[in-house]
């Protein structure tokens, strides 16, 4: 497997944000300038009632310097009555990050009482692009079989291949519905090329990990008993 590139890294934390300023201190548009003085965002709300179609105040075009002193992108900030949403590129270690640094900061600097005992629920998106080095067929032969039958009802189109794997769990009764663990061809890209869109309800590190150990495990040819133990048979 080939990483290639993380399309959205997305930190997401359910709380009540009417907690962080209990009394109803006057602190818009203050609190908002702050943020982009801090953080380098490119737009952020006029006023209050400046949200978006989800009714969320979003902020976008940031940046952020992490511990290790990495810049990376915050591509944006929403704020919810519910809970934040944060969106990068780069990892959900950085946005988390980002994250729990934004709200310290911005408590500290307009006295508001902000603990990490307020999040109910910590939720983390992980999507990336990656090429695999083997068809995804190679999880079972009689794949390839099945997709042959398709293609011989339609011998007008390209063969059809299998394109994707979805693990999920069970949603019922679940507040906060968790994303799936995909793996699927990336759309407007010729079959040949084996790249793939995966997403995750991971972190970033963690996602490309288990990608990884998906091929090794599943897609990889068997390794004979020579190549296993490096004796001839």
């Amino acid at each position: 497997m080939k990483f290639l590139s993380v399309l959205n890294a997305r930190s997401i934390w359910l709380f009540d944000t009417s907690d962080l300023n209990p009394q109803g201190k006057y602190i818009f548009p203050a609190n908002a300038q702050w943020l982009k003085e801090k953080y380098n965002f490119v737009k952020i709300p006029a006023n209050i009632a400046e949200v978006n179609e989800n009714g969320g105040l979003p902020f976008l075009g940031g940046s952020f310097t992490t511990k290790d002193g990495t810049v990376v992108s915050i591509n944006e900030m929403t704020i919810y009555n519910d809970g934040i949403i944060v969106n990068g590129r780069s990892s959900t270690r950085h946005t988390d990050e980002f994250m729990e640094a934004a709200l310290s900061g911005i408590a500290k600097e307009f006295d508001l009482p902000y603990s990490t005992a307020m999040i109910r629920i910590k939720q983390n998106l992980s999507e990336i692009r990656i090429q695999l080095d083997y068809p995804l067929t190679n999880i079972n032969p009689q794949l390839l079989g099945f997709c042959n039958k398709l293609s011989s009802y339609r011998r007008d189109l390209p063969p059809f291949e299998f394109t994707g794997v979805n693990f999920a769990v069970d949603k019922t009764g679940i507040p906060s519905k968790p994303h799936d663990f995909s793996i699927e061809r990336q759309i407007n890209t010729p079959f040949s090329e084996n790249r793939f869109y995966s997403k995750a309800p991971f972190h970033t590190d963690e996602h490309i990990t288990l990608v990884a150990e998906f091929e090794a495990e599943f897609l990889a040819p068997p390794k004979s008993a020579e190549q296993a133990t490096g004796v001839p048979n």
